[in-house]
C-alpha cells in the first residue's frame, strides 16, 4: 500500500457506486409498491452494488486484494446506505413507515 492507495480505493469507490446508481433508480422506478421496505432495500442495493462491483472488475487494473476490499468491496455499503437514507427521507415525507 502506497501514499495513492487511498486516493485510488477512493475513486473506485465512487465510479463503482455511479455504476450502482442506475440500476437502483431503475429497480425503485420499476416497483409498483408506494414505499420499499427493507427488504427492498436490501435487494435493490445488493443488485445495485452487484452491477458496481462488476463494471469495477471489468475497468480497474488494480488486482491488489486491499484495494479490492476497500475500493470495490465497499460498493454495496455504499449503495445500501445511500439507499436507506433516501427510504428514510422520502417515508418521514410521506409519513410511510420504512419497515412497511
Amino acid at each position: 500500500m502506497g501514499a495513492d492507495f487511498g486516493p485510488r480505493a477512493m475513486g473506485c469507490l465512487i465510479f463503482g457506486t455511479l455504476l450502482a446508481l442506475p440500476t437502483m433508480l431503475f429497480l425503485v422506478a420499476a416497483s409498483r409498491r408506494p414505499h420499499i421496505g427493507a427488504v427492498g432495500i436490501a435487494l435493490t442495493a445488493g443488485a445495485g452494488g452487484i452491477v458496481g462491483t462488476i463494471g469495477l472488475l471489468l475497468h480497474c487494473p488494480l488486482v491488489s486484494v486491499s484495494h479490492r476490499i476497500a475500493g470495490h468491496g465497499a460498493v454495496g455499503l455504499v449503495a445500501t446506505a445511500l439507499l436507506a437514507i433516501a427510504a428514510v427521507l422520502v417515508s418521514r415525507r410521506r409519513e410511510i413507515p420504512v419497515d412497511a
